[in-house]
Parts: C-alpha cells; structure tokens; sequence
C-alpha cells in the first residue's frame, strides 16, 4: 500500500475517534491520549499528522463535506444541485455527531481551517466541470469560493441549530436560486475584466491535503 494512502486512512481513523468521542462530551474535554487510545496509536502519530485537535476537527470535517459535494455530482464538488442536497442530507444524517462540534465553544476556531482547506479542494473541481470557472484566474476563483463557502457554512449552521426549518431540498432550492445563476454571472462578468485584481491573498495553504 502507497504512503501516502496509509497516511489518509491514519487520519480518518484519527477523524473518526474524535468524533466517536464528540458523541459523549464536548471537543474542550476530549484529550490527544484519548483519541490515540481509540485507535491504538502512540500520541507521536497524532502529531505526525496534525497540530492539535481542532486541527484534526477541521481537516475531518473538509473531508467529508468534500466527501460529500463530490457524491451528489458524480465525482466533482460545486457549491448547488446534488452537491449540496447530499451534503444537507449527510449533516441531518449526523446531527449527533455533529452536536458536539457545531455546539462547542470552539467552533468558530475552527471554521476558517476549515473553509481554507473546502476552497483547496472545490475550486479545482470547478475548474474542472463549470467552463465559467475555467476561463477566470485561479486567485479570483478561490475568492469567489470562499466567499460562498463562508456564506453557506454560516447558513448551514444556523439550520442545523433549528433557526431554519426547511427539509433538505428545500434548503437547496432556495440556495440554488441565491447561488449558482450568482455564481455563474460574477464569473462570467469578471472574465470580461481582465485588468481587475482582487486586493488580497486568498490563503492556498497545503493544509494536509484532502484531494
């Protein structure tokens, strides 16, 4: 087996032991032994791979919402349609699980690792599948990703709290409508433009990758 796919499955196991525990108590309480212990691992191999915990929370959490646009579109993640009715679909699914990040007083800390590391995944396959994308540059892509990520996390969240009552598709349709013909026009628009510049960094950070 290659390294590099002995390395993934390290951090899902890891992934899945925090969360297995989230289920029992908040992610404050939860120790870098105690994940370790449940997948029979030294504490050194945790930190071969991530930072501390809410670093694992949040390359766990980018995988398998990845995991889950790229399911709802054969293969490819983009931010409406199926992509985003499997993922509404995969978060009602694990609300327990969910619970103990979403409620923690952590979560926002770990938010922005997390949207980083969304944007370094969906971008490419928005290039790959959406000829709009294709014909702007990369750096406004990723900025125009995760200004959507961001709206959408903030969104979701607020559904997944009970603000929102809507079922799954139905949340998608009204998003469908604020999203994709937004999305596809400020493209479009912006290719029209070539000399604009975004006046910043959109971080592109190897946040151990989740491709």
């Amino acid at each position: 087996m290659k390294k590099e796919t002995i390395s993934e499955l390290t951090k899902m196991q890891l992934g899945d032991a925090l969360f297995a525990l989230m289920k029992e108590k908040p992610i404050e309480k939860i120790s870098i032994r105690e994940i370790a212990n449940e997948c029979g691992f030294p504490r050194s191999t945790f930190y071969y791979h991530f930072d501390d915990i809410y670093d694992l929370a949040a390359w766990f959490l980018a995988s398998e919402t990845v995991r889950c646009l790229r399911d709802g579109n054969g293969g490819h993640a983009i931010l409406w349609g199926g992509s985003l009715l499997r993922l509404f679909e995969s978060v009602k699914e694990n609300y327990r699980m969910l619970r103990g990040v979403i409620n923690s007083t952590s979560f926002w800390r770990i938010s922005d690792s997390y949207c980083t590391r969304c944007v370094n995944a969906i971008a490419p396959d928005l290039m790959m599948v959406v000829p709009e994308a294709a014909a702007v540059d990369q750096e406004f892509l990723r900025f125009l990703t995760a200004f959507y990520g961001h709206s959408m996390l903030d969104v979701c969240v607020k559904w997944f709290r009970g603000d929102m009552t809507s079922e799954p598709g139905e949340m998608v349709a009204l998003l469908d409508v604020i999203i994709k013909n937004n999305f596809l026009s400020t493209l479009q628009a912006y290719s029209l433009m070539p000399g604009l510049r975004i006046p910043l960094q959109v971080q592109n950070q190897n946040l151990h990758s989740i491709a």
